[in-house]
């Protein structure tokens, strides 16, 4: 059993415990937590591990005033393949605002889902999606209005030539947007 008294990095105090067995198939649990800070924003912080090295769950917990990030992963970390190196990754995230991190932006409160596990017709592929919605939309013609429709997206990356595609796809997209501040 490993106790972490005190893990401090330049943005986080964090402490906790660890044990992971000495024999095969290596259980593992514990939990490590704390609080972080980033740019002046202060956030609760909770990682959990739980199951085996085979197969470990995992669990990270954010929370900042309204904004909560949940995540929740099974991974076989010791796997040859990526489909069967992640067994599932569900990602929820509940009052962002993105004037947060760029005060010149629209106001918002964004939550999302996103998903993301093994695709059975392409082997090594990973598929998922991604459900986002602003919460506090304006009408389109108010002078601060970020108008964000349901939007779900549905990527499917099985190599790195796909995973390039996408990334540049996201930042052409964020550009993009970043560009288009005010709806008229």
């Amino acid at each position: 059993t490993l106790f972490v008294k005190n893990l401090e990095t330049p943005w986080s105090a964090n402490s906790g415990m660890l044990r992971v067995q000495t024999a095969s198939p290596y259980a593992v649990r514990g939990s490590i937590g704390g609080v972080a800070e980033l740019d002046d924003i202060a956030a609760g912080v909770r990682l959990t591990l739980a199951g085996d090295l085979n197969r470990t769950a995992v669990t990270a917990k954010l929370t900042s005033g309204t904004v909560k990030l949940d995540a929740d992963a099974l991974v076989s970390p010791f796997e040859n393949r990526l489909d069967k190196q992640i067994g599932q990754v569900l990602i929820k995230g509940h009052g962002i605002d993105p004037g947060m991190f760029a005060p010149s932006s629209p106001a918002a409160e964004l939550d999302f889902d996103a998903t993301i596990v093994p695709s059975p017709q392409n082997g090594l592929a990973l598929e998922g999606s991604i459900d986002l919605v602003n919460t506090a939309a304006r009408a389109a013609d108010h002078p601060d209005a970020l108008t964000l429709h349901p939007l779900h997206l549905a990527p499917q990356i099985a190599d790195a030539e796909q995973r390039q595609d996408f990334r540049r796809a996201a930042g052409d997209l964020l550009h993009h947007r970043r560009h288009i501040r005010r709806a008229t």
